[in-house]
């Protein structure tokens, strides 16, 4: 072997690790970034721990400025503000109409409005807004409130169980 071609070989192998370590720095955020972000909302509000509050932002992509809930029968936010006002011309354009079988998240982002269809079921549904059991309200975190609408950084949900099926409520975390 001459020192020529041994150079040559020298530097295949360097380049093939340095190839290699690339490859390994790379790799950690594609794997991860599957299970940072589930496949579908329904799925991660199922996977959601019982009585803890969780962030909309771990749930989902973390880029939105605000996120509304639409109650089944409910096709427009009851909400006087820039951003209902917003959120229902989207609703009215995209000719949105809801039923029992569904409620709805609503994302609003930079990039757009985003409606997300949830179905209803034993496993996973909405509680509403409506006044909470006294056994279930005691549960409930002191820095949660229920709401429609709340800023990205703060929506999150708590999943409850009452009457035989689970729910989550919708609101604000501070």
């Amino acid at each position: 072997m001459t020192a020529l071609q041994f150079t040559r070989d020298a530097h295949v192998i360097l380049f093939g690790h340095i190839a290699l370590l690339v490859a390994l720095f790379a790799a950690p955020p594609v794997c991860l970034a599957g299970q940072l972000y589930p496949i579908s909302l329904h799925a991660a509000l199922l996977r959601a721990p019982m009585g803890s509050i969780q962030r909309m932002g771990i749930l989902t992509e973390p880029d939105f400025e605000a996120v509304c809930i639409l109650q089944p029968y409910q096709d427009r936010l009851n909400l006087i503000s820039n951003l209902a006002s917003r959120v229902n011309a989207h609703l009215a354009e995209a000719e949105y109409s809801s039923d029992e079988g569904y409620f709805a998240f609503v994302f609003v982002s930079e990039q757009g409005i985003k409606i997300q269809r949830i179905k209803r079921s034993q496993e996973l549904d909405f509680f509403g807004n409506r006044k909470l059991p006294a056994a279930t309200s005691d549960a409930v975190p002191h820095n949660f409130t229920q709401e429609d609408c709340v800023p990205g950084p703060s929506a999150a949900i708590i999943k409850i169980r009452f009457d035989e099926r689970t729910y989550f409520l919708f609101g604000q975390a501070t």
